[in-house]
């Protein structure tokens, strides 16, 4: 599966964000969300399938993070 990060959920923008290598991800499943989708979260970002990007609203969006 491949997730990509959205402005909307990571209000500060995604094209700078730095993900240290240590990171620690949680999976979530989340109804509310698109009908239903499971979402990946860090203290540095949010994340959704790729699949599913551009139907909230309009921002940047990344799936390369550095």
């Amino acid at each position: 599966m491949v997730y990509c990060a959205e402005e909307i959920d990571n209000p500060k923008g995604v094209l700078a964000i730095k993900v240290p290598k240590d990171e620690q991800f949680q999976y979530s499943f989340d109804s509310n969300l698109l009908g239903g989708l499971g979402k990946i979260e860090s203290k540095t970002l949010k994340a959704i399938p790729y699949y599913a990007w551009a139907h909230r609203e309009m921002g940047e969006m990344a799936v390369w993070l550095n």
